[in-house]
């Protein structure tokens, strides 16, 4: 390993020790390769010095896998084999989802040099037989994890705020900045390619009055119980795999709703980042019943949707939004999030087909993983009805790309690298 100055850094090389920001959230992770846009965010920050891992003499350039490698075309499509499971090749979303899976995959595989990252697998469970732990009472569950070890006082000060038809932005801001962390990261956040402002906004007053009050709230709220879950002991499931793609979801959630002509939608954002946050629980709360599922769902190929029902007798998202209530959070997020798995039909609105729409095409572009390794899929008169068509789904992988890097700081953490 050796300290070399940003300025001398070039692309390509591997990162030795993960990079902080002034507040102590990684922004990149020990391990991964350095490309330019990278380089300007670091050196845009004020870091002078990084160090990164320096390649021994001998070190023999055959071993790593080029874009022709056959190891390397192996491995991606047996990824993406997985991930599409029996799904039509010849649905044009799906093929052209598996499409933009394969150049992704491939590019990681790429810039890794043929390493598989945790990021890409998710869970780590192995597919053995296991028993079936038994049914779990929902009530019970969620009587033992509404105060998940006691969340934040903003967080309450917050729900109170959008819940009252008195309070003021004024009385918003005011209370987001009592908690000097969590202003610093809405700052970030309004002022990422996420928002795409024209100008810096550096008060949160400001951020109120150009996003909105609810809108803002909202996000404070999202931010505040992805802080509350970053030190859970989780074990099974990689937690940066999780918010991974917790953050894809919601930034795929709020392009498709644009695309889908819904206004007021940014709480789409939240809605998709906190969409599998029951299944969090699940992971803390019901280890055992959560390693048979995981289990079960590599074992027997299916989703651990399927497999919820049968081992607790509830969904993850029944669940979530039962807590999101339990929690006095807004109804359409807990409505949204409660009706993302279910089964679209003709009759099924344009709102209520964003958030699935966002977990395909975060699950089929391997953005992370919350433990299922088969994308959810999506009829075609579904993407019809959004305004969405098969060629429009490059360009929304394009603004993920670039979206949930901007963000990504947001939801990584030290204790889940």
């Amino acid at each position: 390993m050796i300290r070399i100055p940003v300025s001398e850094a070039t692309p390509g090389k591997k990162l030795a020790e993960a990079i902080y920001d002034k507040n102590g959230t990684v922004l990149f992770l020990s391990g991964e390769i350095l490309s330019q846009d990278m380089l300007s965010e670091i050196a845009r920050l004020g870091i002078a010095n990084i160090q990164v891992q320096e390649a021994p003499a001998s070190a023999a350039p055959a071993a790593a896998l080029t874009e022709t490698s056959d190891d390397m075309v192996e491995l991606v499509n047996k990824l993406i084999a997985v991930r599409f499971g029996t799904y039509d090749p010849k649905d044009s979303y799906v093929a052209m989802a598996r499409n933009l899976a394969l150049e992704r995959e491939s590019r990681t595989l790429l810039s890794r040099h043929g390493k598989v990252p945790s990021t890409m697998t998710g869970s780590t469970v192995p597919a053995f037989k296991t028993q079936n732990p038994g049914p779990v009472p929902m009530q019970q569950l969620l009587r033992a994890s509404a105060d998940l070890g006691t969340l934040p006082v903003v967080f309450h000060k917050l729900v109170a705020v959008i819940n009252s038809p008195y309070a003021s932005a004024s009385d918003a801001a005011n209370i987001i900045s009592t908690d000097p962390a969590l202003s610093v990261k809405l700052l970030r956040l309004v002022n990422s390619a996420f928002y795409g402002l024209p100008t810096k906004i550096d008060t949160i007053q400001r951020a109120v009055t150009l996003i909105g009050t609810g809108q803002l709230v909202m996000l404070a709220m999202g931010a505040t119980l992805v802080t509350a879950f970053k030190g859970l002991p989780v074990s099974m499931v990689n937690m940066q795999s999780f918010w991974t793609h917790s953050l894809a979801c919601g930034v795929a959630a709020k392009l498709i709703s644009k695309f889908a002509k819904i206004q007021n939608n940014d709480s789409f954002f939240v809605t998709g980042l906190l969409h599998d946050i029951g299944r969090m629980v699940f992971y803390h709360r019901l280890p055992a019943q959560s390693f048979y599922m995981l289990t079960e769902s590599r074992r027997r190929n299916v989703s651990l949707h399927e497999l919820e029902k049968e081992c607790l007798g509830f969904t993850h998202e029944a669940f979530g939004a039962a807590l999101l209530r339990e929690w006095g959070c807004p109804e359409e997020l807990a409505r949204r999030i409660s009706t993302h798995h279910s089964q679209i039909t003709p009759s099924t609105t344009v709102d209520n087909m964003v958030v699935p729409a966002a977990n395909f095409m975060a699950q089929s572009l391997g953005y992370g993983s919350s433990g299922d390794q088969i994308v959810s899929y999506i009829p075609t008169p579904s993407w019809q009805k959004m305004n969405i068509t098969p060629s429009l789904l490059p360009e929304i992988a394009a603004q993920m790309e670039e979206q949930v890097r901007a963000l990504r700081s947001l939801l990584t953490h030290p204790e889940s690298a």
